[in-house]
């Protein structure tokens, strides 16, 4: 049973890491940037040559925020690590739907659907690339508009993530 409690706790975590990078970035660029564009529009240009800088202000402010920037490189890496772990997670089930096999009630049925050997392998690289993240969260600028530090606070909200990396490195990084 504890291979299943591991299995639901990873999908979860997972879950919430796409979610939340999807909102993060959807409120950044949407609210935040598209507004202060908006804003700019208004009140600020005047001409097709404010028109081009107002605009590469927005998309400068894009790239930042989707982590595209030269000095979020590492970031970019990490996220797009922890994003293949959740496509490595689904290939964990044999041809069947995950919600289907929830219904399931059959248990050796469910440990010949799902490969745990695998899980486990995806689960050891989504907690090794997410303490990537959180040890560079602990050294990146905290007073950028757009940064790690924002999306961090937004994944970690209620403290979970670095209580169990902090917990399983057994130090306390904050």
């Amino acid at each position: 049973m504890e291979d299943f409690n591991s299995l639901m706790r990873m999908r979860q975590q997972i879950y919430h890491f796409v979610t939340t990078l999807q909102q993060y970035v959807q409120s950044q660029l949407s609210d935040v940037s598209w507004c202060r564009f908006q804003d700019s529009l208004k009140h600020t240009v005047k001409d097709i040559l404010d028109l081009e800088s107002v605009h590469m202000l927005y998309l400068a402010d894009a790239v930042h925020i989707c982590f595209l920037s030269d000095d979020a490189k590492e970031v970019a890496t990490i996220i797009k690590n922890i994003l293949q772990c959740a496509l490595d997670f689904r290939l964990c089930f044999s041809g069947n739907r995950f919600s289907d096999l929830l219904h399931e009630k059959d248990e050796s049925y469910l440990r010949s659907q799902i490969d745990f050997t695998q899980v486990s392998t995806v689960n050891t690289s989504f907690k090794k690339n997410l303490k990537e993240l959180y040890l560079l969260y602990i050294k990146s600028p905290k007073h950028r508009e757009f940064s790690l530090y924002r999306f961090w606070n937004h994944l970690n909200f209620n403290g979970y993530f670095s209580t169990i990396i902090n917990k399983e490195s057994g130090c306390s990084y904050l």
